[in-house]
């Protein structure tokens, strides 16, 4: 499949083979920055099986840039190019299509134009405003640096991040070791399925696009890059479910709970996973594959799908 400027993208189907395809609704998994597809499964749970067995066709697209073909611009390309060519596609063999997206997957599904073919949209751990407040200045000044290092033609290199991350996450897993921002909640992930995580769904991306998230902070998410951020949010209509969860500090709730309110959809939703489930509340990653994501987060996601999209079990 390709964009709109000739960019090839990957967007796999996969379905339950008990399912009939043709009938079946579409749910389109995006993934966020810095990572890649494989961001939705982990050695010990996938949440594109589960919502295969739930009834669903699943599309898994990967944005441009993953290919090592080169980054993308800035976000527009995957909001107005990537996102509207791939449930362009998806829309020509499902009449009901839903969006789930990861970080800034959630975003690119909020904010692209495309999102008014959707029946429901999910944004799981987005934050309109990301990084914990206290680094907000950081982030206000770190957005003229990015965009030099992407006009030096240099990817964010987070291939190499997440290496870093997985020979350190013995100490990052321990709750007392300090440290700025957590990308999990400690004791949510197994060893196993935290080292897959970290090294096989993480890719580099683009420090344009690392620039343009940052500028959702310095402009009160008026925009970002070539986006008309608040425009976009004042005019979505898709059926919106938000979560966050309580130990995220890439999305905190605070930099999550803006989304919800500022968009436009009339039927939106918001489910904070926080401290009144446990000792401790989901962080970034495992909100999506951890030990406990499929009890506090699949399940209340799957009751909001279900009542937009017709999803009928396989036979």
């Amino acid at each position: 499949m390709r964009a709109a400027d000739g960019r090839a993208l990957f967007l796999e189907r996969s379905h339950h083979p008990g399912v009939d395809p043709s009938r079946a609704p579409a749910i389109v998994l995006c993934h966020g920055f810095v990572q890649n597809r494989r961001g939705f499964e982990s050695p010990r749970r996938s949440l594109p099986a589960w919502l295969r067995d739930a009834g669903a066709v699943v599309w898994q697209l990967e944005l441009r840039g993953r290919d090592g073909v080169g980054v993308a611009a800035g976000l527009h390309e995957y909001v107005d190019l990537d996102a509207p060519a791939a449930l362009a596609a998806v829309a020509e063999q499902h009449r009901e299509v839903a969006w789930i997206g990861h970080s800034m997957g959630g975003l690119v599904g909020a904010l692209s134009p495309a999102s008014t073919s959707l029946s429901a949209l999910v944004a799981l751990g987005s934050p309109l405003f990301p990084g914990p407040r206290r680094l907000h200045g950081l982030a206000r000044a770190l957005i003229g640096p990015a965009r030099a290092v992407h006009r030096g033609a240099r990817p964010f290199a987070g291939v190499r991040w997440g290496a870093l991350l997985a020979r350190l996450r013995r100490g990052l897993d321990v709750e007392r070791v300090p440290a700025p921002v957590r990308l999990w909640a400690p004791g949510q992930l197994d060893d196993e399925a935290l080292v897959a995580m970290l090294v096989d769904s993480f890719a580099d991306d683009s420090w344009a696009v690392f620039a343009d998230l940052l500028e959702l902070v310095a402009t009160d998410a008026q925009r970002a890059g070539c986006v008309p951020v608040a425009e976009r949010l004042a005019h979505l209509r898709a059926p919106l479910l938000v979560v966050a969860g309580g130990s995220d500090d890439l999305a905190p709730p605070t930099g999550t709970r803006p989304l919800f309110e500022r968009a436009g959809s009339r039927d939106k939703h918001w489910l904070e996973v926080s401290l009144r489930h446990g000792p401790t509340s989901l962080g970034h990653i495992d909100l999506v594959v951890g030990d406990r994501a499929p009890a506090l987060v699949w399940h209340p996601m799957l009751e909001f799908l279900r009542r937009h999209l017709a999803l009928v079990g396989p036979e």
